[in-house]
């Protein structure tokens, strides 16, 4: 527990020492193959991935995308592609001389609350939406200045 919060790692699944001992290897022992990287002893690739999985925080969404597929449940896309969906459910292919569908408050609401949670599930951050009086060009402009000024 104590190196876990050290070395802020949160993976709750793994042991620090299953975590740094696939990649702390002593050259010439036994315990080292530059030809098998990924093997940990005699461990399978399917539990060396499984462990890749668990460290770069893929792991709970890979059980969950299993339980989706077990059950005949269509997996909850992190993606444009329900967007793409929804547009041709409405109608819409893109073709010449259409007009895309007008997207109510709770269809742009949805939208959004999709696309917050892959930043949260990518950066591993809690977004802060802004307040709706907010100026939001005047927020966009400062970011994109102090992001120049970094350059």
């Amino acid at each position: 527990e104590h190196l876990h919060q050290a070395y802020n790692i949160k993976v709750a699944q793994s042991s620090f020492r299953s975590i740094v001992g696939r990649f702390s290897r002593i050259y010439g022992r036994d315990n080292y193959d530059e030809h098998a990287p990924l093997k940990y002893s005699e461990e399978t690739v399917a539990n060396a991935i499984k462990e890749l999985e668990k460290l770069y925080g893929v792991f709970n969404q890979i059980l969950e995308y299993e339980e989706c597929f077990a059950k005949g449940l269509p997996v909850k896309q992190l993606s444009k592609e329900f967007v793409r969906e929804w547009l041709m459910a409405n109608g819409f292919q893109g073709k010449e001389g259409q007009q895309v569908p007008e997207m109510t408050p709770e269809i742009v609401a949805g939208i959004s609350d999709r696309y917050i949670e892959l930043y949260e599930k990518v950066t591993g951050k809690k977004f802060q939406k802004a307040a709706e009086n907010d100026d939001i060009l005047g927020r966009i402009e400062n970011n994109v200045k102090s992001f120049l000024d970094t350059l």
